[in-house]
């Protein structure tokens, strides 16, 4: 199983320029405008004798007050992850708590290093 967490959450940052980023367990009122992420899958895609291959989907929630600040963050995120291979599945906009979200997926392959 490919465990990129630690990556993906420094691709995140980077492209925050500032604003934070949370794992999605966010358990108390939080300062927006701010990212939360999660995987959302990681399942095997190609086994073979030597190699295999996994594809892995994260979740990334934008949470801001204004659509301006809602599109900056989007468009600096989408363009980082783009750029290291990711690729954007879905993405949608709602509210929550008077708060602005939006919700994207990115979906990558993954190499397994851990293959015996």
């Amino acid at each position: 199983m490919v465990n990129y967490h630690a990556q993906f959450r420094q691709l995140l940052m980077n492209a925050a320029q500032g604003v934070t980023v949370y794992y999605e367990a966010i358990s108390e009122k939080i300062a927006t405008p701010c990212i939360s992420y999660m995987e959302a899958s990681n399942i095997s895609s190609a086994n073979g004798d030597t190699l295999s291959y996994s594809e892995i989907v994260y979740q990334v929630k934008v949470w801001a007050e204004t659509v301006d600040e809602l599109l900056t963050i989007t468009q600096n995120i989408d363009s980082a992850l783009q750029s290291n291979g990711f690729t954007r599945t879905n993405a949608y906009e709602t509210t929550d708590d008077g708060l602005l979200v939006k919700i994207l997926r990115y979906t990558a392959t993954g190499y397994e290093t851990n293959r015996r």
